[in-house]
């Protein structure tokens, strides 16, 4: 088997490294593949993670006491910078009659 290599060496010295060249790759080649593959899905508990934990986001509620002759586009355009949001001070509150809302009134604002 040596004695045949060494021959084609001699021979076809060209042939003979093309033909090297490609076994390596193949071996080469598909062990690499393998082991991507293999990391990419992990049988289980092979690789420990650390589990996420849920963030929880607290906001902070803000509150604004109505001042006699304010209104809540007033209190809108000083809370958002715009009157036209009153609507959601509104609904912050669940406010049934937006019109009649008495001084003094605490409402939520975020």
């Amino acid at each position: 088997m040596i004695d045949q290599a060494e021959e084609m060496v001699k021979k076809k010295p060209r042939e003979f490294l093309l033909g090297f060249m490609v076994i390596l790759l193949l071996f080469f080649g598909t062990t690499f593949l393998a082991g991507y593959f293999y990391y990419q899905n992990p049988p289980k508990g092979m690789i420990k993670t650390k589990e996420k934990k849920p963030v929880v986001v607290v906001k902070k509620k803000e509150y604004y006491i109505l001042k006699q002759g304010e209104s809540l586009s007033d209190v809108a355009a000083t809370k958002y910078g715009d009157s036209l949001l009153y609507p959601t001070i509104i609904k912050l509150n669940q406010i049934k009659y937006p019109d009649f809302v008495e001084p003094g009134t605490r409402l939520r604002v975020k």
